[in-house]
């Protein structure tokens, strides 16, 4: 009892922590659009079936203000297969994803460049690109993670950013499809009207 008490304190300050922040913020709105390259990790038992691959990722958002915004992303993703003997299998993997959910961020300056860690979680649509594959079907799934963006001008920043990513669908009887995403990104901003 005493641990949920102190889990509900902790989620309970960080919300008035993050409303504080938000309230005090007085940045205007702003959207932004951006494209992350990267690699594609598999990992627990999808390593079984998926080699590293790549990614990218086109994305839209809006920001509220400094600190929250909304973001949609399209990612597709594609893995070289482990070839298993006795079975016949594809050449490889191919997957379009589409999600959306919250951004955090937390920007900061360091010297005369602000930096910006961030967070997302995203929820959406998954479907397989070939079949006969670990993805090879249309299903739910989420991509949770974060990065850090070096803001070089008002309107452009780069950074670094990696993700988890889950997908409804099973690699074996008992588990599901998953992988780290991770490379750069470009974000360009524009002011709302």
């Amino acid at each position: 009892m005493k641990q949920r008490n102190a889990r509900i304190l902790a989620i309970a300050a960080i919300a008035c922590g993050l409303l504080g922040r938000v309230a005090m913020a007085e940045e205007a709105s702003k959207v932004i659009a951006g494209l992350d390259l990267g690699a594609a990790i598999p990992v627990e038992k999808t390593t079984d079936r998926l080699d590293t691959g790549g990614t990218f990722s086109p994305y839209v958002g809006y920001l509220m203000n400094d600190y929250l915004g909304l973001m949609a992303q399209a990612q597709v993703v594609g893995f070289p297969n482990d070839n298993r003997p006795g079975i016949r299998d594809k050449d490889a993997t191919w997957a379009f994803g589409f999600h959306a959910g919250p951004r955090i961020a937390e920007p900061f300056a360091l010297g005369d460049i602000t930096i910006e860690p961030y967070q997302t979680f995203q929820v959406g649509v998954f479907t397989g690109l070939a079949g006969d594959t670990p993805i090879s079907r249309t299903s739910w799934g989420f991509s949770t993670g974060g990065g850090i963006n070096a803001l070089l001008s008002e309107a452009l920043s780069v950074g670094a950013w990696a993700r988890y990513n889950q997908l409804d669908q099973r690699v074996n009887p008992t588990n599901e499809v998953q992988f780290v995403t991770t490379g750069i990104g470009i974000t360009y901003v524009l002011p709302a009207k």
